[in-house]
């Protein structure tokens, strides 16, 4: 991402002029001196608008490039409401969410769900099916289990794991297609779209955005799940920065993304360590245990939703699996950063075919 940049949210457009005066203003002043504007770096004359809204725990940013007549900036603003209406839908931290009444109510009833939401969790249905149960969405209970859902991590019992596993698994959801109805088999399942929502309510905005005759911005939320449509101008995409998984202030390159999405999944916040072995949030479903031998796992995808959840199965999955899942399905390829030869080392390995998009750094 740019390196310097300052945030122009809702608020900053609502005080005393509307957004699409504001913006105009902007770009007619002295570009070089506008903090709300940044350059390209390929191209000095031009800038990009940054727009954020803060969602999901996380802060969603909409980059554009500038106009002098900034029409967009309304159509975006709008676009960004719904990321609230979203997270009210999908947050299991909301008792009145649609996904919460759904793990209240399911093992009693099938439940009737919202069209946009349905075709979600078809999706997440897939990926259970297609990654042979790497993504999960009903592996909360692991996640409990574990400490890592209240951020207070600790080693459970190999008892209390087994018992677990036997109560969690997409093969307990049933969906009913016809009725657009979501049923469980136990009460004990719960879903939790923690490694897909982001990229689901990063494609709805995209969408209207692209409903609405946009062409070219790059949207991200938290940085980790990114969609890019059109190009910056001066550039053949949208450079997007891949930083070192136990280093952060080092970057390990960069992806040029064209009307692609990325999703990037790792542990490098979220982790303790048990008798020397790091142990991360990421657990792996079918096991019961934290996924080992990634430090971060990245996927290019043709919509965030799929680069979302792949990135999750891809780090749970490895370099072997997630290679051979490329060679089924060629619309998707990835970057996995795993160990080195040397403690503290690590090195990348690239599954499927990146092209031109990944440009890693020199040293």
């Amino acid at each position: 991402m740019a390196k310097k940049r300052t945030t122009a949210n809702r608020r900053d457009f609502l005080v005393g002029k509307s957004a699409l005066q504001t913006v105009q203003d902007q770009v007619s002043a002295n570009l070089g001196e506008s903090e709300d504007l940044e350059p390209a770096d390929s191209q000095p004359n031009s800038y990009i608008l940054n727009l954020s809204r803060r969602a999901m725990a996380t802060e969603f940013q909409l980059y554009l490039n500038a106009r002098k007549d900034q029409w967009e900036v309304e159509v975006a603003l709008k676009s960004l409401d719904q990321l609230e209406v979203l997270e009210d839908q999908m947050s299991v931290y909301r008792d009145h969410s649609d996904v919460s009444k759904l793990n209240r109510n399911a093992a009693t009833s099938a439940q009737p769900v919202e069209e946009h939401l349905f075709r979600l969790l078809q999706r997440a249905q897939e990926y259970f099916d297609i990654t042979g149960g790497a993504f999960d969405i009903t592996s909360t209970p692991l996640s409990k289990l574990w400490g890592f859902f209240h951020r207070q991590a600790r080693l459970p019992s190999a008892a209390d794991i087994a018992r677990t596993l036997q109560s969690i698994g997409g093969q307990h959801v049933h969906i009913d297609v016809e009725n657009q109805q979501i049923r469980f088999d136990s009460s004990a399942i719960e879903l939790n779209l923690g490694a897909i929502g982001k990229g689901f309510a990063i494609d709805r905005v995209v969408s209207d955005l692209q409903s609405a005759d946009l062409t070219a911005f790059l949207l991200h939320g938290g940085q980790s799940s990114v969609r890019a449509v059109g190009c910056r101008d001066g550039v053949d995409g949208w450079r997007v920065e891949l930083k070192h998984p136990l280093l952060p202030a080092r970057p390990l390159g960069e992806f040029l993304l064209r009307d692609q999405a990325m999703g990037t999944s790792g542990c490098g916040n979220q982790f303790f360590y048990h008798q020397g072995k790091r142990m991360g949030h990421i657990i792996d479903p079918r096991t019961g245990h934290p996924a080992d031998g990634v430090y971060s796992a990245t996927v290019i995808a043709p919509d965030a939703t799929a680069a979302d959840a792949l990135a999750t199965a891809f780090y749970v999955m490895g370099v072997e699996h997630s290679r051979e899942f490329c060679q089924e399905h060629p619309e998707i390829a990835g970057l996995l950063v795993i160990p080195g030869r040397q403690v503290g080392n690590c090195q990348t390995v690239v599954v499927g075919s990146l092209g031109d998009t990944w440009r890693p750094n020199a040293n």
